[in-house]
């Protein structure tokens, strides 16, 4: 199992984890919240898919290594949720080479994925 983490421009943190990271299709996990992150727990639930998945965690902003105190806290939006897990989508479809990734989502992250796909 290899773990590689990534930070995008905007500081938001993504685990990536699986075996075989260059053939296996993308799983982009959307955790529960908003506001907390769930990586320590789900990492060990998941780990069976790391054999056939590249699984995604992403710490959504506001959560775990993503987070920043907002100036505005009015700027934290469901839209701007979206639009982040659409930028993340975007660059792991870039970055491992993938014409489609597939969205697992926990809690808040079900509603997020229902809206992001």
């Amino acid at each position: 199992m290899t773990d590689t983490p990534i930070t995008t421009d905007n500081k938001q943190y993504i685990s990536i984890r699986g075996e075989n990271q260059r053939d296996n299709p993308v799983l982009l996990y959307l955790h529960g919240g908003p506001g907390t992150p769930d990586f320590c727990f789900t990492a060990d639930v998941l780990k069976p898919l790391e054999k056939i998945f590249t699984i995604c965690y992403w710490e959504q902003p506001g959560a775990g290594r993503s987070y920043t105190r907002p100036e505005d806290k009015s700027a934290i939006t469901v839209e701007r949720m979206i639009a982040s897990a659409k930028e993340i989508a975007e660059l792991l479809i870039w970055k491992l080479k993938q014409k489609q990734i597939y969205v697992l989502g926990q809690s808040w992250g079900t509603f997020l994925g229902s809206l992001l796909v």
